[in-house]
């Protein structure tokens, strides 16, 4: 687990060998890694993805996601 803040990770080559999933809160880099970079991608809130660094493990609040 690694987390990343104040750059962009497709500027910066951070992402070495990557196995699993990676989780962010930017819908535009949610879009685009997965072609840029090869990854599988989670799209989350800022909370998720904070509480996701924390426990190691992709975390959702199912809540956030259901709609009206």
């Amino acid at each position: 687990m690694r987390l990343v803040v104040d750059t962009c990770t497709y500027v910066t080559s951070i992402l070495e060998d990557t196995v699993g999933v990676v989780m962010t809160s930017s819908a535009k880099w949610a879009w685009y890694a997965p072609g840029n970079l090869g990854v599988r991608v989670v799209l989350g809130s800022l909370r998720e993805c904070v509480e996701s660094a924390v426990e190691g493990r992709v975390v959702r609040d199912d809540a956030l996601w259901a709609g009206p």
